[in-house]
């Protein structure tokens, strides 16, 4: 059982990375973590060692001016999500996830289900499916949220439901 601290820590994770992983960066973004000093204030959790050597880079990146530093964020975010040609890191699950890494496949529907299910409205910018990386962290951060609101130690039945996938993610 998480404690609070813990549930705070990994929600403000999934905010974060919802943020940078669905949308393209932008000035906005990068003034927030450097207001908010993410690198001093990042939770301690996970390996160390990754932790260390990520947010040593993510340091040494926001030291640079945005004028050097957002036209190859915008670039590497073009090139790793959005196109044009192959992706170099597709951001909807249901590709890893089928045989012929199809988009929309079954685990997209039982990500959808899951939502529905639990009433989480899913909203996106554009027809895309909801299975996108950023979309699932967001939905993760309300789940946390909402568990955090409750403060008794009980985590929502959403919280604790698996969504059926048609094979593990590895």
């Amino acid at each position: 059982m998480l404690n609070q601290e813990q549930l705070s820590c990994y929600q403000a994770q999934a905010n974060v990375l919802y943020h940078a992983l669905y949308f393209e960066p932008s000035e906005f973004l990068l003034g927030q973590f450097r207001e908010n000093d993410v690198v001093k204030s990042w939770p301690e959790t996970g390996e160390q060692s990754c932790r260390s050597q990520g947010l040593a880079l993510l340091e040494q990146a926001l030291t640079e001016s945005d004028d050097s530093l957002l036209p190859q964020l915008k670039k590497d975010y073009t090139q790793l999500f959005l196109g044009p040609g192959e992706l170099s890191a597709i951001p909807w699950g249901s590709p890893y996830l089928h045989e012929k890494r199809l988009l929309c496949g079954p685990s997209t529907e039982a990500f959808a289900a899951f939502c529905q299910h639990h009433g989480i409205q899913v909203s996106t910018q554009s027809k895309e499916p909801v299975d996108h990386i950023g979309l699932m962290l967001s939905v993760l951060g309300s789940l946390l949220a909402e568990e955090i609101k409750q403060d008794n130690g009980i985590p929502r039945p959403a919280a604790r439901t698996p969504v059926a996938l048609e094979r593990p993610i590895l």
